[in-house]
């Protein structure tokens, strides 16, 4: 019984456990997205993907080695693509121009993960997530092939939301008590969904996409209260490892 007695002191003193605990996790995060307009596939246009950019302010709160995110995040998609007319939507055959195409977010994330500690240090994190984004404007600019120029740009104001499924895998390395420093690579899918807004410099038309965006997002992460704490057998605050031995006669 003694022999169980310290082998479970000294598995206690050789691991950290997670404790209950707030978050705060603002992150910046770039990659490359593509947006599909169905409309425009039916008429052969071709895309290809764009640069993007993802910023986020998260809060979460740590019970066990479960984490729940939630917050505000800002985000483009888009992407690039052969214009058959410098005026929407294009029947032309032959190509006259190309795009680059632009739609703003204003999003409400939540997500769910799972801590799985690798050392002292690093710890990593999957996570599901789930969007509700809210869009803001729409950018269009296009480039004549001849020269790449700038040939005309649409500004418009967008109406409706969108929801969007995330996939993260969330990579921490501890600084400190209070502090980690995240490297996030996340995959966000934008469901299928009919979309309002004021298309280009026409009225406003109901119109469907589907988009995805792969970004790797770089964070802080600052606790606000000690989510580990190291258990030390009773003895160790003497300067001794060593349990108390109870005589018996």
């Amino acid at each position: 019984m003694k022999n169980l007695l310290l082998l479970f002191l000294l598995f206690c003193h050789s691991q950290v456990f997670a404790q209950n605990g707030f978050f705060v996790q603002p992150t910046y995060g770039s990659g490359f997205t593509n947006t599909t307009e169905l409309v425009l596939r039916n008429l052969n246009y071709e895309n290809v993907p764009e640069l993007t950019n993802k910023i986020q302010l998260l809060f979460g709160y740590t019970f066990k080695n479960i984490i729940f995110k939630t917050g505000v995040s800002s985000f483009k998609t888009g992407s690039v693509y052969e214009d058959n007319n410098a005026d929407p939507p294009g029947v032309a055959m032959v190509p006259i121009a190309w795009s680059k195409i632009y739609y703003n977010y204003i999003a409400l994330p939540i997500s769910v993960g799972y801590n799985i500690k690798v050392n002292q240090r690093f710890s990593i994190s999957p996570y599901l997530g789930y969007s509700l984004g809210f869009a803001t404007s729409m950018q269009r600019v296009i480039y004549s092939l001849s020269d790449s120029k700038i040939f005309k740009t649409y500004t418009n104001p967008a109406s409706g939301t969108n929801s969007f499924t995330s996939m993260q895998f969330e990579i921490a390395y501890r600084l400190n008590s209070k502090l980690q420093l995240t490297a996030t690579p996340e995959a966000q899918f934008m469901v299928p969904h009919q979309f309002d807004l004021n298309y280009f410099h026409t009225s406003t038309n109901a119109r469907y996409f589907e988009s995805y965006t792969y970004t790797l997002n770089i964070g802080i992460k600052y606790l606000f209260s000690h989510q580990h704490k190291e258990v030390k057998p009773v003895n160790e605050q003497n300067g001794s490892n060593t349990l108390p031995i109870k005589k018996t006669f």
